[in-house]
């Protein structure tokens, strides 16, 4: 999977719904920082939890309308806390896009989040 500048470009776009004007330069760094080098695991805060709790919400909405799913998953607070219902909801979309389950958003899981939200 590769996140070209196009993609970042929407990224970005949508991060600045919710910064305030004041900090678009501080936008691309975030960004680089949250697909290439951070980890995000149970326990953490901020406001790329919350960027991760939109795109997983994204995918959810797909995932409950599936006809192979007898039970839905709750949708997320984006309330920018990892907690246990995120952490499950990671779970849940790592063991959907086959890629390892272990509940962290890191740098595959993070690239296939951003995709299946621009996507989505």
């Amino acid at each position: 999977m590769t996140i070209t500048y196009k993609d970042k470009f929407k990224i970005v776009q949508y991060i600045q719904q919710f910064k305030d004007k004041e900090q678009e330069g501080k936008v691309n760094k975030m960004l680089d920082e949250a697909i290439l080098g951070t980890i995000y695991k149970y326990g953490t805060r901020g406001f790329i939890v919350k960027l991760i709790q939109k795109c997983l919400n994204v995918f959810l909405k797909d995932y409950n309308a599936r006809e192979d799913i007898p039970i839905g998953f709750p949708y997320l607070i984006e309330d920018g806390l990892f907690g246990e219902m995120t952490k499950r909801a990671v779970e849940h979309f790592q063991e959907d896009k086959d890629l390892v389950v272990d509940g962290i958003v890191g740098r595959n899981t993070m690239k296939a989040l951003i995709n299946n939200f621009l996507l989505g």
